[in-house]
């Protein structure tokens, strides 16, 4: 295991009961109520289910509806609908009713269960990574650093922030993508099956706990393995308990040690390892992605566009199916970028190349000759590609294409182009076009023949550069591709 992802409220963190919420917005506004009535009211809140994180409401009003329904996808939303319920109870005033809600998402209105920052601190002592996963409207990391707990946690993926909610694994995606983890890897711990329990669609481990009043879940004993608290109220499966069994007796580390069997059982990390830092967490989801774009490539070059699914390209990184819509918006784009990645480190390498050099004329020959190099060695991918560009999505602008366009910029500027704004995109339109005479299906155009006509085009000597193919009719060899995605480990990542 090298993540852990928590849901919060019946999690983490409890709401304070809906008497002593009114009881606080009363005292903060100066309101008076008998006591009576304040019970009353107290009451009548609960049913309404006008307090967040507190109890659902028993109906809606068909006028909250729509607000109830996106309650956890837009902060406008989130405050409409609990206002909008709150106000089905009749109060002194109605302003009271917007200064419950103020209340509801202050940290003053939120208690961490006993044993939450005990978990947390062993998580982050062991190194592994935590996400707090939330359908939520309002921004919750304020409750996590008023308890001092925001220290333990690496990434917060809420459900407001990203228009999606749970079970959806798109936002379980979202927090593995951010923190930089697979899912196969990683544990979702929360208190309803219906919305955590949609993470085991994504490949992660879940375990669940009982929404409880906070004095119902006391701390765990140090040193005792006690059942009680969040660590082992997770009801755990048969498999899960299996592979607790095969485990060794956990070491003994004196009387300050919690021992959380779930946490054991889990992982198998060591207990010395340091929490992760932003830049290894970055550098592992730079690793997926860099996985996801090598994967496209190399399926869409053996299989062609239609027959490769995003199912296939996840199944040969390695990664989950969700990670693939998280870092993609779909098939087309991903193998756009996937194959801009690959002309961009194609001509990378052809330009810097031994010998080196800074003859323009020379830089500009290496370009042709390696981009009509990939015409010859990966005709499917790049007959795929083309097509793909006069697709209704079109051209898109991706990081890849980005970085392909500088290093083209840079060499026809080096190449002598009096108009470097004009002179790139001709480059890349005659390279384009020389692709598609290479590659149409029947009446294909000799690459060498294109060669000599682009090389003329440009002044340049046919000496120059490095012909596709060494300039012969031999068959083109499939290469290892992995060169030019760097998935290799972090120089600071853990074992």
């Amino acid at each position: 295991m090298t993540a852990v992802l928590f849901d919060f409220s019946g999690t983490l963190c409890r709401t304070e009961s809906t008497e002593s919420w009114l009881r606080a917005t009363l005292a903060a506004t100066g309101t008076r109520m008998e006591e009576p009535r304040l019970l009353e009211a107290a009451a009548a809140l609960e049913i309404a289910g006008a307090l967040p994180g507190g109890a659902e409401p028993t109906t809606v009003p068909e006028e909250l509806a729509a607000a109830w329904d996106e309650r956890d996808l837009d902060a406008t939303s989130h405050r409409a609908a609990y206002t909008g319920l709150s106000r089905q109870v009749p109060l002194p005033a109605d302003a009271l009713h917007d200064a419950l809600y103020d209340r509801a998402v202050t940290p003053a209105a939120w208690t961490p269960y006993p044993d939450a920052g005990q978990v947390l601190e062993e998580l982050c002592r062991r190194g592994i990574a935590v996400g707090i996963v939330s359908n939520i409207g309002w921004d919750l990391r304020p409750v996590f650093r008023r308890y001092g707990l925001d220290t333990y946690v690496d990434a917060y993926v809420l459900s407001y922030e990203h228009g999606v909610r749970k079970p959806d694994p798109r936002l379980f995606a979202a927090a593995c993508a951010e923190l930089g983890v697979e899912p196969g890897h990683t544990l979702m711990v929360g208190d309803s099956r219906a919305a955590d329990g949609g993470a085991a669609a994504l490949g992660c481990q879940v375990h669940f706990v009982d929404h409880l009043p906070v004095h119902e879940r006391p701390a765990p004993r140090a040193g005792s393995g006690d059942k009680r608290g969040t660590a082992a109220r997770l009801r755990r499966s048969p498999a899960a308990l299996r592979r607790t069994a095969a485990l060794k007796r956990p070491r003994a580390c004196g009387a300050s040690c919690l021992e959380y069997s779930w946490l054991t059982a889990s992982q198998r990390r060591s207990s010395t390892m340091s929490p992760r830092s932003a830049s290894v967490n970055e550098e592992l989801r730079r690793r997926s992605r860099e996985r996801l774009l090598q994967a496209a490539v190399e399926l869409v070059d053996e299989r062609g566009f239609e027959a490769t699914t995003l199912g296939d390209i996840a199944d040969r990184a390695g990664s989950a199916r969700g990670l693939v819509s998280y870092y993609f918006p779909g098939k087309r784009r991903l193998v756009q970028s996937a194959v801009h990645r690959l002309m961009h480190r194609t001509l990378e390498e052809a330009l810097e190349r031994e010998p080196r050099t800074e003859d323009g004329r020379e830089r500009l020959a290496r370009a042709i000759d390696a981009i009509l190099g990939l015409a010859r060695e990966h005709p499917v991918l790049m007959r795929q590609h083309m097509a793909g560009l006069l697709h209704e999505e079109g051209f898109v602008q991706c990081p890849e294409q980005q970085r392909l366009s500088e290093l083209l910029g840079d060499t026809i500027a080096r190449g002598g182009a009096a108009d470097v704004t004009a002179g790139y995109p001709m480059l890349r339109a005659l390279l384009m076009g020389a692709v598609y005479a290479a590659l149409v299906p029947g009446v294909p155009m000799p690459i060498p023949v294109l060669r000599a006509e682009l090389f003329e085009r440009y002044g340049l000597d046919g000496e120059l550069g490095r012909p596709p193919g060494g300039g012969t009719d031999a068959e083109p060899r499939r290469g290892d591709l992995s060169r030019f995605f760097a998935t290799e480990k972090h120089p600071d990542e853990g074992a």
